[in-house]
């Protein structure tokens, strides 16, 4: 079954993980991911996201290149990265990644403590992480119905349809 993107005369609410998998190559995800980024790119797709979405993309890629560059496992790279910060010094991928989406022509929905305080009504509802209650809480602030994600929580909110690159 070809994969679908939400409708181009849309919004669409893009998470962090296509971000993530456009950076880093993922066989069967990253070709969606990409393909929905150059749309976003060339304008032709409206989208939007939120600063800790990208923020989580940015860091996911972070990791993945201290894997790659340092050969390390992904057990304990967290501590290992805070025992190391010198790691961090000699890394492209991320910041290249970080330059690409913050060139992306965009919206970045606002965060503020409203919206925080959304986002835990909006946890305690539907048993979603902070994180992703955040992107629910904007979604609706914005009534914003199409969600790009790989994310498996988000299925049964109300008003809400999920497009996957899987």
């Amino acid at each position: 079954m070809a994969q679908q993107f939400p409708p181009m005369d849309q919004t669409c609410f893009v998470d962090a993980n296509v971000f993530y998998y456009d950076a880093v190559a993922f066989p069967g995800l990253s070709e969606y991911c990409t393909a929905l980024v150059r749309q976003i790119m060339s304008g032709n797709r409206p989208a939007a996201t939120l600063s800790s979405a990208v923020a989580d993309a940015v860091h996911k890629v972070m990791f993945s290149e201290i894997v790659e560059f340092h050969s390390r496992p992904r057990a304990g790279l967290l501590a290992w990265v805070k025992k190391n910060p010198d790691a961090i010094k000699r890394l492209t991928k991320f910041p290249a990644a970080a330059a690409k989406l913050a060139a992306l022509p965009m919206t970045w929905l606002p965060e503020n403590a409203e919206l925080l305080k959304q986002a835990a009504d909006v946890a305690t509802r539907h048993g979603l992480t902070v994180n992703d209650a955040l992107i629910v809480a904007a979604m609706q602030q914005h009534t914003i119905e199409h969600l790009v994600t790989n994310d498996d929580d988000f299925h049964g909110i109300p008003g809400i349809t999920v497009w996957k690159p899987r």
